[in-house]
Order: C-alpha cells, then sequence, then structure tokens
C-alpha cells in the first residue's frame, strides 16, 4: 500500500510522482497518535484541536503555515494561479511554479486531484466535487498550465486520490441528468450512482494528458472508515483530510 509515516502521522501517497526528488506530495489520513487527524474547522471541530492537528501535520509534511497556498473552496470550476501564501476566496484549483509554496486542497469525499509538469516545474491541486467536475475544472487546471506556463500535456503526470466511489456515490436524478450516461449506474429510488473517478480521468485524457500518466487511487474514503473521513458517512461531524503537493527549494 502507497502509505507512509511521519511524526506518528500517515499519508498516502502515489506512485506516479515518487520518482521526483523534487516533489513532495502526499495526502492524509485520520491516523495520529492521539486523536483523529481533523484538519478542517467544521462545524462541529475543537478549533484548538485543529490547529493543534494543523501544526503536526505542516511538521510531518516539512513546511509551515507561513509557506502555504489554500483555496476557499465553493464547489467551482475557479482555479487561480498563485505565487504567494496565504487563503484565496472562491478558488478550487490552486497552481504555481514557485518553489516552498505548499498548495493545499481539502476533502471529504469529493475528489482530490494533483498535477505536476517535470519539465517546466510547475504544480496544481484541484477540488473536484460533483458541481465542479460536472463544470469541467480538472480541463481548466491543465488549460491553465498550457497556457500560462507552458506545459505540454505529455509532460504532466496526475494523482486522482482517495475519494468516494460510485458505489457509495448516490446521486438525485437531477444530479445525474448533468452527466454523461456512461458514468452512471442505476440505483433505488430512481436514484443513479456517479462515477466522478471516471469522469475526471476522462476529462483529464481529453485535455490531452496521457493514460499512462494518470494514477487513480482505488480507495473509497467513505468505506475505509479506518482511515478515511467521510461526509457520506458521518454527515456535519465529518472532519476534513488535506492534500499537500510542493516543489521543493
Amino acid at each position: 500500500m502507497p502509505y507512509r509515516s511521519a511524526d506518528n502521522l500517515r499519508f498516502w501517497e502515489f506512485e506516479i510522482f515518487q520518482q521526483y526528488e523534487e516533489l513532495t506530495c502526499l495526502f492524509s489520513t485520520i491516523q495520529n497518535s492521539d486523536s483523529k487527524l481533523n484538519l478542517g474547522f467544521t462545524k462541529f471541530a475543537d478549533v484548538d484541536e485543529v490547529r493543534k492537528n494543523r501544526e503536526l501535520f505542516f511538521n510531518a509534511a516539512g513546511t509551515s503555515a507561513d509557506k502555504i497556498a489554500v483555496g476557499k473552496q465553493i464547489h467551482s470550476r475557479n482555479v487561480r494561479q498563485v505565487n504567494e501564501p496565504g487563503l484565496f476566496d472562491e478558488s478550487d484549483g490552486l497552481i504555481t511554479s514557485k518553489k516552498d509554496l505548499s498548495l493545499i486542497v481539502s476533502a471529504a469525499d469529493c475528489l482530490p486531484l494533483f498535477l505536476y509538469d517535470s519539465v517546466e516545474k510547475v504544480c496544481a491541486v484541484v477540488h473536484c466535487g460533483w458541481r465542479g467536475t460536472r463544470d469541467a475544472i480538472a480541463e481548466e487546471a491543465v488549460r491553465l498550465m498550457l497556457e500560462s506556463y507552458g506545459s505540454d500535456p505529455g509532460n504532466i503526470k496526475c494523482g486522482i486520490g482517495p475519494s468516494i466511489e460510485a458505489s457509495c456515490y448516490e446521486v438525485s436524478s437531477e444530479v445525474a441528468d448533468q452527466f454523461d450516461r456512461r458514468f452512471l449506474t442505476p440505483s433505488k429510488n430512481d436514484k443513479m450512482h456517479l462515477n466522478l473517478k471516471d469522469v475526471v480521468r476522462t476529462q483529464l485524457e481529453k485535455s490531452g494528458i496521457l493514460p499512462e500518466n494518470i494514477e487513480v487511487s482505488d480507495i473509497c474514503n467513505k468505506c475505509d472508515e479506518e482511515n478515511y473521513f467521510s461526509y457520506r458517512r458521518e454527515g456535519d461531524k465529518s472532519g476534513r483530510m488535506w492534500g499537500l503537493m510542493r516543489i521543493n527549494p
């Protein structure tokens, strides 16, 4: 399994990125020696505990709070280019070529997408909920990498992280009607199961990403209660995982 531990925390890592010594890419689990590692200020979260957890995360990931860029995720297709740390409004995707700037993506069922061009040295993180996926936020991220950073799609490696699988992701007919039928399977009560991972993978390939350059996690965070939070499983009490990507100094 592609996990590693650091400072008593357990992280998921993509095999596709491990060849790049200049790159750090990881996705948190809930595993922590003291308590569940919730990194989000959610409705029922203990603020002090989340702050403590974030410090643990920063230390284990080799960064600090003043070296991260975080988007205020609103389930949009907005992708922002960033060159400095901070909180960026209405941003579900972040792109940078700046070294030692850690990009953060938050998730608890939605799909965390990571992209890296090792030639132009540019990376991106994207929060892909069903709305952003419907609006092709993955394609928008690739477009910006090509147009603003000179990337060749053949050089971009992509990782689709642990997120909800189609078998656990039941959606209403109103949501299902906004997606191609090939990504849907029938459920009960006129509902459908939506395969977000396949939608995003298809969008990446449409943008010119080579199929062999896309790694897709087969983990369903709703099923894997031992390692991941899930909003579908826990509701408003659910915590959040963080994904991080950084071009090392």
